[in-house]
């Protein structure tokens, strides 16, 4: 069983294209390289949203609605790449741990 998994947020932006472009034989290591680098540099528009969206019509109005775009394996690896877990000085003797969550 094969099971898929659209991305969620940014990632999405010209990530189908790039895997056509890795597995495109007709193309040589050079033309790949140049292509892929071309579709790095192109800026994502203000107003991009990822098409897994869709499936919510852009809007997330329940928990069934967010459970059914974000599952809980992309919650933790958006937590992995963007999270950061820290202690602030906050006196002299007391130290707090905090968590933060930056995208």
């Amino acid at each position: 069983m094969r099971i898929h998994y659209l991305l969620v947020n940014t990632a999405y932006f010209n990530f189908k294209q790039a895997i056509l472009i890795i597995n495109d034989i007709t193309l040589s290591k050079e033309e790949k390289e140049k292509k892929i680098s071309y579709l790095k540099s192109q800026t994502l528009p203000n107003n991009y949203i990822s098409p897994t969206w869709n499936k919510v019509n852009n809007k997330v109005s329940s928990l069934v609605d967010a459970v059914s775009v974000m599952s809980k394996n992309w919650l933790i690896g958006f937590t992995e790449a963007e999270g950061s877990f820290y202690i602030v000085k906050k006196g002299p003797l007391r130290l707090v741990h905090g968590f933060e969550i930056t995208g």
